[in-house]
């Protein structure tokens, strides 16, 4: 095989790979959480205060425990009835509804 043949084939593969839609879905599996689309979940990078000026307190806040460094951020979640909030540090990295 030359080399003009070993081109056309990672060519190929490589075209193959690549995906053709960039678009999402959201599947819906009953009570599974899917990511919130609606205009009251926060946003990613939103802070804790911003978040608690628009939601008020939740009903129930965790933190998960250990130490604290760069590699280990500290990971808080807070449930808001359906809607949960998930923060790296104080800030937000997910919000989640459940149906």
């Amino acid at each position: 095989m030359n080399v003009k043949q070993r081109i056309g084939i990672v060519t190929l593969t490589m075209t193959l790979l690549i995906p053709i839609s960039s678009s999402a879905d959201i599947l819906s599996l009953g009570n599974q959480p899917t990511i919130a689309m609606s205009t009251q979940a926060p946003k990613k990078g939103t802070s804790m205060k911003a978040v608690l000026q628009k939601l008020g307190e939740p009903a129930s806040r965790m933190t998960a425990p250990g130490k604290v460094t760069q590699r280990n951020p500290r990971i808080s979640v807070w449930k808001y009835g359906k809607m949960t909030v998930y923060f790296e540090n104080n800030h937000v990295i997910h919000s989640l509804v459940r149906h």
